[in-house]
């Protein structure tokens, strides 16, 4: 496997990196993951029992989702 840490593999680095990008995205990898954290985000909240408007629930969600895919973030670039 090549190593792309050397500063003169830097575009080659952006390169794969934009090549895997593009085709994540083509795969619609963002809307699963949507998709799931907003199934498991409205079954939780039903399973607390709480009534919340439209616009709480939206920014619950979205606070909720930002720290769990910071955290994952974290958790990938630290895990070998």
């Amino acid at each position: 496997m090549k190593n792309f840490s050397n500063s003169d593999d830097t575009g080659s680095f952006l390169n794969v990196r934009a090549r895997l990008l593009k085709k994540m995205r083509a795969t619609n990898v963002s809307e699963q993951i949507a998709a799931l954290l907003h199934e498991t985000f409205e079954t939780m909240l039903e399973a607390e029992n709480m009534s919340i408007s439209k616009l709480e629930k939206k920014v619950l969600m979205a606070d909720i989702s930002a720290q769990l895919l910071n955290e994952l973030a974290v958790h990938m670039k630290s895990s070998k």
